[in-house]
């Protein structure tokens, strides 16, 4: 019980001794501190230890950003908005391109089939719908051509 109650009290001075530091004490509360600091060694220890902790934290130089570090952050936050739009832009024209190439190619291939289908050959001027080139429609477009 006795171990319980000194726990306790040892937790209220230590609250104390914390408190003193940041906080202005009753003057009961200065009185039980400064008694308490008198009879405690232990509590005197850890006293100077917080006081060095916090002399050796204050003389550290306090963290600072650079100059215009605020500015420089949103640019890039806006920076990379603008690449994530661009990027979502150019992912639809290659959506869009897969689809009208996808078409494309079954237009192709419908064309081809009817053209091979209708000619009944399998040469390439019937694949591709090109007409058979005569030596007489040769000449004829010479001479159509040495008339203009």
């Amino acid at each position: 019980m006795k171990s319980k109650k000194r726990d306790t009290m040892n937790h209220h001075l230590k609250t104390l001794l914390y408190r003193s530091f940041d906080d202005e004490l009753s003057p009961e509360e200065q009185q039980q501190l400064a008694s308490a600091l008198n009879n405690f060694a232990e509590l005197r220890i850890e006293k100077q230890q917080i006081e060095a902790l916090r002399e050796t934290l204050t003389g550290e130089p306090k963290p600072q950003f650079a100059p215009f570090f605020a500015e420089r952050v949103m640019q890039r936050i806006h920076a990379e908005r603008q690449s994530a739009r661009e990027d979502d832009f150019f992912m639809s024209l290659i959506w869009t391109f897969r689809r009208v190439a996808i078409a494309g190619v079954i237009a192709v291939a419908l064309l081809i089939t009817t053209n091979i289908l209708y000619k009944q050959d399998l040469s390439l001027d019937s694949i591709l719908a090109v007409p058979q080139v005569t030596l007489e429609n040769a000449l004829e477009l010479d001479e159509l051509i040495v008339r203009e």
